[in-house]
């Protein structure tokens, strides 16, 4: 299955909401907040975000609301005054970004194993080490493990493997990068020693 186009400008849409200079600090500590304590507030803030994103929110059920709300949630943890906390780009797909913030391989398997609560343990852990860094993410390509009906179902599986073969791809290339760092440092000492 691939996600329903709307879900894409949804997500964009809470994206600008979250990085934009008019939105307050005091409702973007609530929904951090949310992760732990105040869930009310956060939540309530929320689905503010979610209206103002052009959310059909009288047509969703409780269970995908939950959903939407752990979303924005994630998102506002990396999310500052002025920062938007999505991006489109391929550069910021999130098996890109994982292995650039140093996420190791175990680790990542440890993300895409998990379930349930387990599950959004790791990712809440995930987007905080991603909000340090200051690095935006592709949140349309985390979505489907979060909105899915069916964890398990081809949705969030496709996704699942999209996101290991890309930290896969960066993980290859920069070690290409090193190699070729080392090689070319050992070959400038000795021309250095010749010389």
């Amino acid at each position: 299955m691939v996600m329903p186009r709307h879900y894409s400008s949804i997500i964009g849409s809470v994206g600008r909401i979250l990085g934009a200079e008019w939105f307050s600090n005091s409702q973007r500590s609530q929904l951090k907040r949310y992760g732990s304590s105040c869930r009310t507030s956060g939540a309530t803030v929320a689905l503010n975000v979610l209206a103002q994103a052009g959310a059909p929110l009288e047509t969703m059920a409780p269970s995908e609301l939950k959903n939407w709300i752990w979303l924005i949630y994630c998102m506002a943890v990396v999310s500052s005054n002025n920062r938007d906390p999505h991006n489109s780009s391929r550069s910021a797909n999130p098996g890109f970004v994982l292995q650039s913030i140093g996420y190791s391989e175990s680790k990542l398997s440890r993300l895409l194993d998990a379930r349930d609560e387990r599950f959004d343990m790791l990712l809440a852990g995930a987007a905080q080490n991603i909000g340090r860094c200051g690095k935006p993410l592709n949140w349309a390509q985390v979505a489907p493990l979060i909105l899915a009906k069916e964890p398990e179902g081809s949705w969030a599986e496709i996704t699942r493997i999209a996101i290991a073969r890309d930290f896969m791809l960066a993980s290859f290339k920069s070690a290409q990068e090193a190699r070729s760092a080392q090689s070319s440092s050992e070959e400038f000492a000795a021309a250095e020693t010749l010389s």
